[in-house]
């Protein structure tokens, strides 16, 4: 119950575009895709978040492709995403590498496989690609994905 106050509680700050609110640490709180889902929704009204820290949550796929949809909005100026240890594969990838915008991209210890890995390489590969850092450990990545 407290961490879902404290999810709607974030996300009501979030619609309210509050110019305090530059850093989300939502870590380790039980996350899910319907989370995800719920902090997307209120992530279009802000503009001010750089700092989006989801790790060690249960988002999956469904959940990442919610967040990319609202990231990606011209609106957005996230920079730093961190989604480490959630349950994200290569489809919620696909969508999260088109966030071009970011600066870091933390999906450490995920499944985003050779797949997953083969989506990042395009964005690392777009022009207009901002990213700085992007860490993979314990993702389970095979030779055939580092030589996309």
């Amino acid at each position: 119950m407290l961490l879902e106050t404290e999810l709607f509680h974030t996300c009501r700050l979030l619609r309210a575009n509050d110019p305090t609110l530059t850093i989300v640490n939502l870590c380790q709180r039980s996350i899910d895709n319907d989370g995800a889902m719920l902090l997307s929704e209120a992530l279009q009204h802000s503009t001010h978040v750089v700092v989006l820290i989801l790790s060690g949550n249960m988002i999956r796929d469904r959940g990442a492709i919610f967040l990319a949809n609202a990231l990606v909005l011209p609106s957005s100026v996230l920079q730093y995403l961190h989604l480490g240890s959630n349950l994200i594969g290569a489809e919620g990838v696909a969508a999260l590498s088109q966030l071009t915008q970011l600066k870091v991209l933390d999906l450490h210890c995920n499944s985003i496989g050779c797949e997953g890995a083969a989506h990042l390489a395009t964005l690392l590969d777009t022009p207009s690609s901002c990213l700085q850092s992007l860490v993979l450990k314990g993702n389970d990545i095979r030779e055939q994905g580092l030589k996309r």
